[in-house]
């Protein structure tokens, strides 16, 4: 018996979030001091996914990362550079929409620093599968798995892949441009 596979129009690509720890953003604007973590090549991946318009692999982050990369960017109230690192990553990725009630969850985890719960609490409220980080939690209520930012650059790859297997083919004149 052969089972027939449906054309890859019927196929549905499910959208895997990922929400991205202060660390690896740190690291990416060199503040966290550690380099070749991967930070590098998993934003090259998000930029490419964002460019394409599928968000096939939705970046978040927690509410708390804007203000602290935006202190720790740049020590002078209102740099032009830590106007542009903001800037920059909101471009790339969304914050969390966390209200009272996920600050109040994050308060009872006993376990883990504040700004850390309040990462993990980020996970629950987008869904996230991963927490992309380069820490190290023995915390087993992390409402994601969590993965360091190598692990995760290739399922940009892969989504975007899928996307463009997707994608009926092109109709019209063949243009090219020189000789």
């Amino acid at each position: 018996m052969r089972i027939r596979r449906p054309p890859r129009a019927d196929y549905q690509i499910t959208p895997t979030p990922i929400v991205v720890g202060a660390d690896v953003i740190m690291d990416l604007v060199g503040i966290g001091g550690r380099r070749g973590n991967g930070a590098e090549e998993l934003f090259e991946a998000i930029a490419a996914d964002v460019e394409s318009g599928t968000m096939r692999v939705p970046a978040w982050i927690s509410p708390l990362t804007v203000p602290l990369l935006y202190h720790l960017s740049d020590s002078r109230p209102r740099s032009a550079v830590s106007f542009g690192v903001v800037q920059d990553l909101l471009r790339l990725v969304r914050v969390a929409p966390l209200d009272n009630m996920d600050y109040l969850s994050a308060l009872y985890f006993s376990d883990v620093d504040f700004e850390d719960a309040i990462q993990f609490v980020a996970c629950r409220r987008v869904g996230a599968r991963y927490f992309v980080t380069s820490k190290h939690f023995d915390v087993k209520r992390a409402p994601a798995e969590r993965r360091t930012p190598m692990a995760v650059a290739p399922l940009f790859r892969a989504a975007s892949r899928e996307a463009a297997a997707n994608e009926p083919p092109a109709s019209g004149a063949d243009i090219s441009f020189g000789g």
